[in-house]
């Protein structure tokens, strides 16, 4: 699985995953379901193949891999899967 390393309250991600993620800890996993008002709203995407239409509903599984509080910011940094 490919990892990402985002920052919540920098708009990197779908809002919803910003959500979900945000209340998450090292090695936890969780399914983040999101109604499309906090996913992809009214554009069709396609993601490894499969198109998901618009005002879709979606669910992912997420893994924080690393967690890292910079003091510096208020935010947090997440490496995710």
């Amino acid at each position: 699985a490919k990892s990402w390393l985002i920052v919540v309250g920098d708009g990197d991600i779908l809002p919803a995953l910003e959500m979900g993620v945000r209340f998450m800890e090292t090695g936890q996993t969780a399914l983040v379901w999101s109604h499309s008002k906090y996913a992809l709203g009214p554009g069709t995407r396609t993601f490894e193949g499969t198109t998901v239409p618009p005002y879709s509903a979606v669910m992912f599984r997420v893994k924080v891999i690393q967690k890292v509080m910079d003091t510096s910011r208020l935010n947090p940094y997440f490496t995710i899967q």
